[in-house]
């Protein structure tokens, strides 16, 4: 594995499917860049920004959601970067 932070296992009693998400793409703590996250237990690699990803992801879950007129809970939680200075 690479990064800080590390993709979650299906068999974790812990994954989002054990508190009932039916669909998560998620890692255990820190986001990173070309991350290797979990969905549904499944390791994919990504390319970018995990947190560009994760809202990525997210919204194509949403409007997958919107378009069959299923009702949907979505849940972005991120870890912020430190704080580098003033933005330009």
């Amino acid at each position: 594995m690479r990064g800080p932070g590390v993709p979650i296992l299906a068999g974790d009693d812990h994954n989002p499917g054990h508190f009932g998400f039916d669909e998560w793409l998620s890692v255990s703590n820190f986001f990173d860049r070309n991350p290797v996250l979990s969905r549904q237990g499944t390791f994919e690699e990504f390319e970018g920004d995990s947190s560009d990803i994760v809202v990525d992801e997210a919204l194509r879950f949403i409007e997958k959601q919107v378009r069959a007129e299923r009702p949907f809970l979505s849940v972005i939680s991120m870890t912020l970067r430190d704080f580098q200075g003033a933005p330009d």
